[in-house]
């Protein structure tokens, strides 16, 4: 049974990922844009050095080693991070191509993605919708997660979530099969907060949430 302790520090939790994907949006003007938001966030204090130069270089390959690069090219800068006001990012907010990565000088690791295909349905005018190999995208997140931890020598826990906006405006799209399943009711998915014993398990965490975002379609998780 949760004491009262546990829930405010599940508030506080909350709270600090609220505080980080705000500015998030912020930052790339998203504003009513449809967006898929991964976070992870260190379980202990974590000061990292946004000079060292094997945390710019996870940032700049992002997933490519595992990906086949999907509209999100599978969180790969290959460029210089930018430098931002809390840490680093993969571009400029002005440079970014519909997504983004950033980690923070306190650890917080950010990806998001607002680039989605557009669908026909019924001869109606094309709509964005979320392609069920957006899956993928959870994996993505969490090998870049674990490559930024593994850089900045960082082997304790960690709490992962993913946040969807707009998502009652995004219907699920498959393949040549066009839309699979109507968008949902709520205007807004929140993962609930997962931790993990060390960034060796934030994939596992991500596949996880990965088959959250297909059943909220009514669908299993494709095969990666």
């Amino acid at each position: 049974m949760k004491t009262a302790d546990d829930y405010s520090l599940d508030e506080a939790i909350e709270r600090a990922f609220e505080r980080k994907r705000v500015n998030f949006v912020a930052d790339y003007e998203l504003g009513a844009t449809p967006a898929l938001i991964w976070q992870c966030m260190p379980a202990e204090t974590l000061v990292l050095d946004v000079a060292n130069e094997p945390l710019r270089e996870a940032l700049r390959e992002g997933a490519a080693a595992i990906s086949d690069l999907g509209w999100w090219c599978a969180f790969k800068s290959g460029r210089r991070p930018a430098l931002v006001f809390e840490g680093l990012a993969s571009s400029t907010a002005a440079d970014a191509a519909g997504w983004a990565t950033e980690v923070h000088a306190d650890g917080h690791f950010l990806a998001g993605v607002w680039t989605f295909p557009e669908v026909s349905s019924h001869a109606q005018t094309p709509i964005p919708a979320v392609a069920d190999f957006y899956a993928d995208a959870f994996r993505d997140f969490g090998f870049v997660a674990s490559k930024v931890y593994e850089a900045a020598v960082y082997n304790a826990g960690a709490l992962v979530t993913c946040t969807m906006l707009r998502s009652n405006k995004l219907p699920l799209a498959g393949g040549r099969d066009g839309i699979l399943a109507t968008a949902v009711n709520r205007s807004e998915l929140r993962w609930p907060v997962l931790t993990v014993e060390g960034p060796e398990h934030i994939l596992t965490a991500c596949a996880a949430m990965a088959a959250q975002f297909m059943r909220s379609y009514g669908r299993v998780a494709p095969k990666s």
